[in-house]
């Protein structure tokens, strides 16, 4: 497995961490009250956001890492 250092296109980094702020937001606000009255915690639904927007960058970073054309193997033409 080849592994890479990539060129980042940070305009693009910029524009989804600015997207995944605004949504990690949005579900605050819109759902706090029901989180709290549910589970007694106004955060719930904010905390299960944010943990996944974590397991994806996480995936996301180790994708970008694996040169692509390693996953050629798991797909024979």
């Amino acid at each position: 497995m080849h592994i890479y250092r990539a060129r980042l296109d940070y305009t693009l980094i910029l524009a989804i961490a600015v997207l995944l702020t605004l949504s990690v937001t949005f579900i605050y606000t819109a759902s706090s009250t029901k989180a709290l009255e549910n589970f007694g915690d106004g955060a719930f639904f904010l905390k299960r956001q944010a943990l996944r927007i974590l397991i994806g960058g996480l995936i996301l970073y180790l994708a970008m890492r694996i040169d692509y054309h390693e996953f050629l193997r798991f797909a024979p033409l």
